[in-house]
């Protein structure tokens, strides 16, 4: 997990056999502060088999004011204030799979789709009280309350859009520009609003590569063929 600060601290997630730990250290000595156990894993069996997946199996934490948002691999969000380590919230957002088929007339139905598969690792995005993040065991994007860790919306991570736009899955988010969270998949750059979840634009791009910045009411992607693309 990459660390985060805030001020004199750094905080960074550990796993110790089958635990996850939140670990809060002194920023100039070391010193830990204190540890907070969040959640117990099957992480180690999992590296071992997809362990070329390396994006899929990376937790990471942001603070945001008095609150860390840990984001585990296993598609849990977690809240932690930031001066004692104390838990405020834990909440799902993996989607749940259903291991019972349906069958109409003799025939099974198609299942919904339950993950994206996306080269970046997923890091949360805090604006206005709003925590934006997506994860590897779930085809949605929520948006959920700093505060208690409520669930406010949840929306497809496809693109809607004609042509090759139309489906096309978001990889990650790029940033949040005003009341706008900026998704960035291969062939797409999206806006989805921060309040509801819903698209107000997208525009069709080819090969993205590496991680979109998003800075002021811009948002630049680099591409696969060396150069990048400025979306306004």
């Amino acid at each position: 997990s990459p660390p985060t600060g805030q001020g004199p601290r750094v905080f960074v997630l550990t796993l110790n056999d089958t635990q996850v730990f939140l670990n809060c250290l002194q920023r100039n000595t070391g010193e830990l502060l204190w540890r907070q156990p969040l959640a117990y894993t099957d992480e180690n069996a999992l590296t071992f088999i997809d362990a070329s997946i390396f994006t899929k199996r990376t937790s990471t934490c942001v603070v945001s004011g008095n609150t860390i948002v840990c984001s585990l691999a296993d598609g849990m969000l977690i809240g932690v204030r930031v001066l004692d380590g104390m838990l405020q919230w834990a909440t799902a957002i993996r989607d749940e799979v259903s291991l019972t088929p349906e069958f109409r007339f003799g025939w099974p139905l198609a299942t919904e789709e339950t993950t994206i598969s996306s080269p970046s690792i997923q890091v949360p995005c805090v604006a206005d009280g709003i925590v934006v993040c997506c994860n590897h065991a779930s085809a949605s994007l929520y948006g959920l309350s700093l505060e208690t860790g409520e669930i406010l919306w949840k929306s497809s991570r496809r693109a809607f859009g004609a042509g090759e736009v139309g489906g096309s899955p978001d990889y990650y988010v790029a940033g949040i520009c005003g009341n706008q969270i900026i998704l960035v998949g291969d062939r797409h750059c999206r806006s989805v609003d921060l309040k509801t979840g819903d698209q107000n634009w997208v525009v069709q791009i080819s090969g993205s590569s590496g991680r979109a910045e998003c800075r002021g009411d811009r948002c630049v992607i680099p591409m696969r063929y060396g150069q990048a693309v400025t979306v306004n």
